[in-house]
């Protein structure tokens, strides 16, 4: 780029990937301009060049919460757009999800999109947003009027893709894999504070950490817990979100004593808890295998983990897993499968050893290079 100026980049909740993604823009602006709720770094951190504009955190715990905090936001970025950088380009990405309606009043403005989730589909679990509502055929309409005028429409599977091709050209149409962040076992000892603390050290540990939303069926770790008897063996669920309390009432009805239910963790918890984990699981649900890709799968694989995928086993998700030999996918209805595979990675050390040493392999194929196919 020849010609350089300012670009706002709009991401309520902005984790390793978007930090990648921004730093990379920054020689290439004059000014860079960050509107987020929440900045979550890793070991890379945001250039100190960036200029970030701190708005409404994103709150998961409950719909109410989703909607009222998706919606803080929207009118505190639009007025932003109103009354300052008027000839800035804009980055948006779908989170918020009403990021698209935003666009929608800047049409006029120079601006790409990010798509991490396809909306309004991912919601189409909610009561007012079926395929036949309103609502629902409202927020398509706008969706190929955004995606149109975008300059660039990326998103990060082929699957995706497919569904996006309704709302644009072809030739707008830009996919780039995620990739995997920086976070290394190595740095934090398996026998730290928190393994310590719950006994978690020797144990073999089944981890889901994550979103608990309603597009993934996190409820299934809680019948797989219960059906394995071996004390060795203990799962746990760190996390967030609408499912949390159905969890919870599931650990409780059936006093389930190896699983472990934790809160939301920090950067530093969190390398703590990447530490001891045997088996990650990676969740998502049927409707959602085509609209997005967790990016837990390659936080784990970054870190030489097993990946069990609760999915579809023909989606992104499940085809990753399989191709690089990582893991296994599964049902979310197939309990006793999933459980004997657990057992048996339990007690097979030497294929458990090969998952774990491709599962490695894979994380160098997944750079963060694949940045530089999502700049505007």
């Amino acid at each position: 780029m020849n010609s350089k100026s300012s670009i706002i980049f709009i991401n309520q909740s902005s984790g390793y990937l978007m930090v990648d993604i921004v730093n990379y823009h920054v020689p290439l602006y004059d000014e860079v301009i960050l509107l987020t709720g929440n900045l979550l770094e890793r070991n890379t951190t945001l250039n100190e060049n960036v200029k970030v504009k701190y708005l409404k955190k994103y709150n998961k715990n409950n719909n109410l919460l989703r909607i009222f905090t998706w919606s803080v936001f929207f009118f505190q970025s639009f007025f932003y757009l109103m009354f300052h950088k008027k000839k800035s380009k804009i980055y948006f990405v779908s989170n918020p999800p009403l990021n698209t309606f935003l666009a929608y009043f800047f049409l006029k403005r120079k601006f790409s999109f990010l798509v991490f989730d396809i909306y309004p589909q991912s919601l189409s679990k909610l009561p007012y947003f079926k395929e036949n509502s309103y609502l629902y055929k409202k927020w398509e309409k706008v969706n190929k009027i955004v995606f149109t005028k975008a300059h660039n429409v990326f998103s990060i599977s082929k699957g995706m893709n497919g569904v996006l091709k309704k709302y644009t050209t072809k030739e707008k149409l830009k996919y780039t894999s995620l990739w995997v962040d920086d976070i290394k076992v190595e740095k934090v000892n398996r026998k730290n504070n928190f393994s310590i603390k719950y006994n978690l050290v020797k144990s073999f540990n089944c981890v889901y950490s994550g979103n608990l939303g309603f597009t993934h069926p996190v409820e299934s770790i809680c019948y797989i817990a219960n059906q394995i008897k071996n004390e060795n063996i203990k799962f746990i669920i760190a996390g967030e979100g609408h499912k949390r309390n159905q969890i919870l009432e599931l650990k409780k009805e059936k006093n389930i004593e190896n699983l472990y239910i934790f809160p939301f963790q920090n950067k530093n918890k969190f390398k703590e808890l990447m530490a001891f984990i045997d088996i990650g699981f990676v969740t998502l649900d049927d409707e959602s295998s085509n609209l997005s890709v967790p990016s837990k799968f390659f936080s784990l694989i970054a870190n030489g983990i097993v990946i069990i995928g609760i999915c579809k086993k023909d989606s992104e998700l499940g085809n990753l897993i399989k191709n690089y030999g990582v893991g296994a996918s599964f049902r979310k209805d197939e309990i006793s499968q999933i459980s004997n595979y657990i057992t048996k990675l339990s007690s097979d050390k030497e294929l458990f050893l090969k998952l774990k040493k491709n599962s490695t392999e894979a994380s160098k194929k997944f750079n963060k290079t694949n940045a530089l196919k999502i700049i505007y």
